[in-house]
């Protein structure tokens, strides 16, 4: 049996969840130019950046945002 959840849409809720992934992707480019791998420990956690990377730009991409729009100061995104 399925659960259905009613979640109601705040603007303010979604601009906030937006910028949070923005940062976070910032920070995760960040870590991925600024650290080496030099040790198995340290391969591991470069490789769960990556794959956390990859799972923001997944969740850019359905929401129409380009990387090079989060590069620059204003990203554009819809709210229906």
């Amino acid at each position: 049996m399925v659960d259905k959840l009613v979640i109601k849409k705040d603007k303010k809720d979604i601009l906030n969840g937006v910028q949070a992934l923005i940062n976070r992707w910032n920070y995760i480019n960040y870590v991925l130019n600024e650290k080496s791998a030099y040790t198995e420990e340290e391969t591991k956690e470069r490789l769960r950046y990556i794959q956390e990377k990859r799972l923001i730009e997944i969740i850019f991409k359905e929401m129409n945002i380009r990387s090079s729009e989060i590069k620059s100061e204003f990203v554009r995104i819809e709210i229906n």
